[in-house]
């Protein structure tokens, strides 16, 4: 398994499911890239690293300096990191 040896500084999810995320980032990252990420839940104290694949990727029109949001599924994921998610969401739904 071949990963990216991009390296991308620092991205912000905007929307994370138990298949996979989007992110918002400064950089563009090629369709089917594999990235191995770190992830924190917000309000949580849990971090994790996953691998995913990337999905699509497009560009923001009202960004100046290029911003990139980026779809892209989870190709592996610990266990303890879906359990987490999983609870994230539905504590998410709620509110």
């Amino acid at each position: 398994q071949i990963l990216s040896t991009m390296k991308i500084r620092h991205c912000a999810a905007d929307d994370v499911s138990r298949g996979g995320m989007r992110f918002v980032c400064s950089e563009p990252v090629p369709k089917g890239s594999q990235l191995k990420i770190g992830f924190t839940l917000p309000e949580k104290s849990f971090s994790f690293e996953a691998i995913v694949r990337v999905a699509w990727v497009r560009e923001r029109a009202s960004s100046k300096g290029g911003q990139y949001e980026i779809g892209a599924t989870f190709v592996d994921i610990p266990a303890a990191a879906v359990e987490y998610l999983t609870a994230f969401i539905k504590s998410s739904a709620r509110t």
